[in-house]
């Protein structure tokens, strides 16, 4: 027997008629319209046009937002890190300076000359110099092939030393391999001097004399008698640690004797001496004089020593 008999009846109300009815004319009144909207002239917006525009609309809004951000993280002044080994950066504004030392200045060499204006793009620069944790995490990745000796001294935070300016572009590989594009590298001579005077045209950025616990040098009466740990001076100019004194620094320049026919658009100096490189910076061992912010050294670029390091450099691209 059909199961659906076996069910009692139950009465219909007129209620439940009056409302079958009203959602009857609901659904007629609904087909109807469509009906007359599809004979008319006026035709929808198909689907897979909607969606374009959709799709278009958020991807302008996503644009807009990734460009806010990039412009708010490439701010002057600003500090990032575009990845756990990756280090700090300062964003160094553009502007134009008077590169070399007058011939006025104490302890001037004649190497620091002549003075011209050069113009400097904005880039980034590592806040510190580059530390033994930084420099070990590329050895431990098979990055970079040379472990350098801390001398006993410690490594840590302390900046790397004992590496050759053929070591550091190992180091510059690596890291760019962490990050998209190429971005990272040494910077320019022009580039480091413009950070390291922040606007200044006197010997150092905080005046015309070494003064005391200003840097970490032979006579800066410190308190280190080798290294010191990066930060452990105040930040100077644009926020940047430790430009003058603790580890000279490579630069990408080929050395020339000169600023004779050099580049005045703040790039790397690539003809000269080109198996020879800049330092720029003094060290804990060096006197005053080597951390002016003019004063200019060169070394081979296959040499290692305890008193050479650097800071890495970034280009400001939309990553």
């Amino acid at each position: 027997m059909n199961q659906l008999n076996q069910l009692p009846h139950q009465p219909v109300s007129a209620k439940t008629l009056l409302q079958a009815v009203a959602v009857f004319a609901i659904c007629i009144t609904f087909v109807s319209l469509n009906s007359v909207l599809a004979k008319s002239d006026r035709k929808a917006t198909p689907m897979h046009e909607l969606s374009n525009s959709l799709t278009g609309d958020i991807v302008r809004s996503n644009e807009s937002y990734r460009s806010n951000r990039v412009l708010e993280r490439f701010r002057s002044g600003s500090i990032f890190s575009d990845c756990p080994n990756c280090p700090d950066m300062v964003v160094i504004p553009a502007g134009e300076f008077t590169q070399g030392s007058p011939a006025s200045e104490e302890e001037r060499e004649g190497n620091e000359g002549p003075q011209r204006r050069v113009s400097v793009p904005s880039f980034a620069l590592g806040q510190y110099e580059v530390t033994f944790d930084q420099w070990d995490a590329c050895v431990a990745s098979s990055g970079c092939s040379h472990c350098p000796d801390d001398e006993g001294w410690g490594r840590g935070l302390r900046p790397v030393i004992n590496v050759s300016w053929d070591d550091v572009q190992q180091y510059v590989v690596w890291l760019n391999g962490q990050v998209e594009g190429s971005p990272y590298r040494l910077p320019s001579e022009s580039e480091w001097e413009h950070a390291a005077r922040a606007g200044t045209s006197t010997a150092y950025p905080w005046g015309s004399k070494i003064g005391s616990g200003n840097a970490n040098c032979v006579e800066c009466q410190d308190g280190y008698e080798y290294t010191a740990p990066v930060g452990s001076f105040s930040a100077k100019g644009f926020g940047l640690h430790d430009m003058h004194g603790n580890v000279w620094e490579w630069v990408q320049d080929c050395w020339n004797g000169n600023y004779s026919g050099a580049p005045t658009n703040g790039s790397a100096r690539q003809q000269g001496s080109c198996g020879r490189s800049v330092l720029r910076g003094g060290s804990w061992i060096n006197k005053g004089r080597s951390l002016r912010s003019g004063n200019r050294n060169e070394k081979r670029r296959v040499n290692r020593n305890n008193i050479y390091g650097f800071r890495i450099a970034r280009t400001l691209t939309s990553q």
